[in-house]
């Protein structure tokens, strides 16, 4: 194969590379969602918060403030399972991760590699060679955000100790409110 022709083989290659991530990232990107925060003010002068208003003694109603609070972290949970959900799983596990973190590494991993063989390919071509390795750290960027946020991840163990920790606030707080 001549210069020109692998040129053209290597321009080809990354043109469905770039269309493939394109399609992939479609509609996956979405703005912050936003939960309602409800605070009132008990007897013993306590700023109580809650995202339930069923939570709210009726007699604390008429104060209760209401805020907005704005999370992308649930968004960003979403998103991994609409990009997992495209695909079959991969069929790799990792021990120690959860098969969606898997999924994610195996994914850019398979990535990663491609983008390589591009680069190995395009010795010729600085552009092409540039533009792999612009999408290579990307990749390198974002697989660890998404493991760090995916299903089984530090921040969904970190989402779960929370709730578990405002139950048990809540439970206290019912305990010694008075009926």
């Amino acid at each position: 194969m001549d210069g020109h022709g692998r040129f053209r083989l290597v321009v080809g290659m990354v043109s469905v590379c770039v269309v493939m991530t394109a399609w992939l990232l479609q509609g996956t990107w979405t703005d912050a969602s936003a939960t309602t925060i409800y605070s009132y003010t008990d007897e013993s002068g306590n700023a109580v918060y809650t995202d339930d208003l069923r939570k709210v003694p009726e007699k604390h109603r008429g104060t209760v403030q209401q805020f907005e609070q704005k999370s992308g972290q649930s968004s960003v949970g979403e998103k991994i399972k609409s990009f997992g959900s495209k695909f079959r799983s991969v069929g790799v596990n990792i021990d120690g991760m959860s098969q969606e973190q898997a999924t994610v590494l195996n994914y850019a991993g398979g990535a990663a590699v491609f983008l390589l063989i591009v680069m190995y390919l395009s010795k010729e071509s600085p552009m092409v060679r540039l533009l792999a390795l612009g999408i290579l750290i990307v990749i390198a960027i974002a697989t660890p955000v998404l493991i760090y946020s995916g299903e089984g991840g530090a921040l969904n163990v970190m989402k779960e100790k929370a709730n578990e920790a405002a139950n048990i606030n809540d439970k206290r707080l019912q305990q010694v409110a008075p009926h």
